[in-house]
């Protein structure tokens, strides 16, 4: 999806929305949650292990195992049973 009313010129037109948001997010995670995970002592936690730990954290019962696996499915590697 192409941004509209910008110059043909600029940046901006040759990259859809998706990626003009991404780009800020990726910089926001990579320079201030991920080191700061790591300095709470959780360096093995990335962002994309983000979903199922938000979905932990709003569901105060727990999950099932198959919906915490569902959630997971963006999560590079397997979850432990």
């Amino acid at each position: 999806m192409a941004i509209a009313n910008v110059d043909s010129g600029s940046i901006a037109a040759e990259l859809g929305l998706g990626t003009l948001l991404r780009i800020p997010y990726q910089a926001m995670m990579a320079e201030g949650v991920e080191p700061a995970l790591e300095r709470a002592g959780f360096g093995d936690i990335r962002s994309a292990h983000l979903p199922v730990i938000q979905a932990l954290s709003t569901s105060p019962t727990g999950l099932r195992s198959p919906t915490a696996k569902a959630l997971a499915a963006s999560v590079s590697g397997k979850m432990p049973p």
